[in-house]
């Protein structure tokens, strides 16, 4: 993450636990002191013996996906240079996003991303039941994909624009 308060820009380095993901699927969590409350996924608010959401997904038991809710904030994030969850942030409004009657932020749109995949990335990252939410390795495939394309499509770009500049050139010698 980066760290603009100061004269200097700094980089600062974020655990978000996905690598325990690369060894295998660990034990789901229970503790509610872990991370930053901003990125806090949704199944991270409540005790995790009392509370379970409208789907039945039990709140205060998280695993990896609480992970990927917070890479898509900051996806989301780095696509607008604004905070997306601005208006949830009063006591209760974050008290309804534990009993699923929060007001829904607004989805990234193609529009707002430019491009459909990387919208759609985004809004799986962002799925309220970890049930629903991606895993981490389906997000990176996604993305791994989403870069293939975009370099297909800028190798294309080149050799039509190699095209155009050789297609002038016999225009100009021509004349």
């Amino acid at each position: 993450m980066l760290d603009t308060s100061g004269e200097r820009i700094g980089v600062k380095l974020v655990d978000l636990g996905l690598c325990k993901l690369v060894g295998g699927k660990g034990d789901m969590l229970n503790s509610l002191g872990v991370g930053n409350l901003l990125y806090r996924a949704p199944e991270c608010w409540g005790p995790h013996t009392e509370y379970y959401d409208l789907k039945g997904t039990q709140l205060g038991v998280y695993d990896h996906k609480a992970d990927v809710w917070s890479i898509g904030l900051v996806f989301s994030q780095m696509l607008d240079a604004e905070w997306v969850m601005s208006d949830l942030m009063t006591l209760d409004l974050l008290t309804n996003a534990i009993r699923d009657k929060a007001e829904r932020f607004d989805t990234v749109t193609a529009s707002r991303a430019g491009i459909q995949g990387l919208a759609d990335i985004i809004n799986s990252m962002l799925q309220k039941s970890a049930a629903e939410r991606a895993d981490i390795e389906s997000v990176s495939k996604s993305i791994g994909t989403l870069l293939e394309m975009a370099e297909r499509e800028a190798s294309q770009e080149q050799d039509q624009s190699v095209k155009a500049k050789s297609t002038l050139a016999s225009v100009r010698t021509a004349q």
